[in-house]
Order: structure tokens, then sequence, then C-alpha cells
């Protein structure tokens, strides 16, 4: 029970951080980045895991992002 309470409070601090930076003005102004961290915060409100989230935005960011 404990454990459950703990994960909770995790993921949502964990989607507040998102909102966080989804409404960042830097953000805002690119449109794949705020697509992508849009998206997050979406999986992050049907309670999909932080890990599985953490993941996938640190692939496509990798992957749209990195300085080449």
């Amino acid at each position: 029970m404990f454990f459950n309470k703990k994960e909770n409070e995790a993921e949502e601090a964990f989607k507040k951080q998102l909102e966080t930076v989804a409404n960042d003005p830097a953000v805002k102004a690119n449109a794949a980045l705020s697509k992508l961290i849009e998206a997050a915060v979406k999986k992050a409100e049907k309670s999909e895991s932080i890990r599985s989230i953490a993941s996938n935005l640190d692939t496509q960011l990798r992957s749209n992002f990195a300085v080449k």
C-alpha cells in the first residue's frame, strides 16, 4: 500500500514537471518539441509508466534534436 502511494506521488510529480516543460516559451516556440512533450503529458495522464515515458522521450529527443 505504501509503495502504491509513493509511486502515485512520483507519477504526479513527473506529470507536473512535464507540464512545466510543455509551458516553457522555448518549447512552445518549437512545434516539433512541443508536440513531443505534449504527447508525453498525455501518456502521463493515462498513467503510463514513468520509465516508459522517459525512455521514449530520450529516444525521440536524441533522434530528432541531437547535435550532429
